[in-house]
């Protein structure tokens, strides 16, 4: 297969959704679309909960985050500095232990003006996808207002490690998720698992698709 060089990456139009699409035009030969379904990382009635990075550089953290993929949660109203915000988010920051009184929104509506994803590599769709969400709270030590990148990592396997959360950046929290809907939708889930565990999912510049590419003898 010919390695696909700079591809123009083009996002379809439309509402943003849980199924992200990106057009294609590889070498000015013909459009061609990559597309993901992340429905199953939309935890209804729950949401998927981080705690800080070992390793971030802030001396004194004990921060968790409570974070939606394609939507919005509740405030975590019962620690005592989230008690006053009854609004919803994509994402929440707040004081673990409650005794700072911190409580934070790392993001607003899951819309388009406050949500936007884009491929991990433009060069390798099989990589996966990250969705940023923008215009939480104002973080007035910098000026701007606080927001979060969830890069969700092509994964073959359904159980991963745990992930943390970092801050990159001014008031610019990261967290890199594996997860399977990290794939694009045309490399199959056999046996649980995608391309069955027998190779790996990647763009063939020939047909102008994601799909698996097995190992030998498979």
């Amino acid at each position: 297969m010919t390695p696909l060089l700079a591809p123009l990456l083009v996002a379809t139009a439309g509402a943003i959704s849980c199924q992200p699409s990106f057009k294609i035009n590889p070498s000015n030969s013909g459009d061609a679309f990559v597309y993901y379904n992340l429905m199953s990382m939309n935890l209804r009635g729950a949401s998927w909960t981080f705690g800080d990075s070992d390793h971030d550089s802030q001396s004194v953290r004990n921060y968790t985050y409570r974070i939606q993929i394609c939507g919005e949660v509740e405030s975590p109203s019962k620690i005592p500095a989230c008690k006053d915000n009854l609004a919803t988010a994509t994402a929440w920051q707040f004081d673990s232990k409650g005794d700072r009184g911190e409580c934070f929104r790392l993001g607003s509506h899951f819309d388009d003006g406050n949500a936007e994803w884009s491929m991990i590599d433009e060069n390798e769709p099989g990589k996966g996808i990250q969705l940023t969400y923008f215009n939480g709270d104002f973080c007035p030590y910098h000026q701007k207002n606080r927001s979060l990148t969830v890069e969700i990592v092509c994964e073959n396997r359904k159980t991963v490690p745990p992930a943390f959360v970092e801050e990159r950046g001014e008031c610019h929290y990261f967290i890199t998720l594996p997860h399977q809907a990290g794939c694009p939708s045309t490399c199959e889930i056999s046996a649980g698992q995608v391309c069955g565990d027998n190779g790996f999912c990647g763009f063939d510049t020939d047909t102008h698709t994601a799909k698996c590419f097995c190992d030998d003898g498979w």
